[in-house]
């Protein structure tokens, strides 16, 4: 197949090509790999992300499965005693929901209070 010229065509036309990409992608989690890989250029599928909501929810849904194996390699390291930070890292990233660092911030086990100090400010 030819390399796509971009947004010229029709979402039904494009699609050989976007599904090419939508299984790299979801394979890779790398939106350049996946261009390279599938032999289209990245501004090409930026253009298609854009232009069809369709594209833009299965480019997404890619996505996810991609951080669903990420996770699935995550938990068979964890379980076969093997660490990988960078595994870690990566799923913060792409999970922050899930994997974030969460911080707990008190005063001896009460929660912060905040007072408004009005004009007071200079007498800090």
């Amino acid at each position: 197949m030819d390399n796509p010229s971009g947004t010229n065509g029709t979402l039904a036309s494009n699609r050989p090509y976007m599904d090419r990409f939508l299984d790299k992608l979801r394979n890779s989690g790398n939106v350049r790999l996946a261009c390279h890989a599938a032999d289209i250029p990245r501004r090409t599928v930026y253009n298609w992300r854009n232009k069809y909501a369709t594209f833009r929810d299965e480019w997404d849904e890619a996505m996810e499965d991609a951080c669903d194996i990420l996770e699935a390699e995550a938990w068979k390291r964890s379980v076969d005693g093997q660490s990988d930070r960078l595994l870690m890292f990566l799923l913060m990233a792409h999970r922050p929901d899930k994997y974030k660092e969460r911080h707990d911030i008190t005063t001896d086990g009460k929660p912060i209070q905040f007072v408004d100090i009005g004009e007071n400010v200079g007498e800090l």
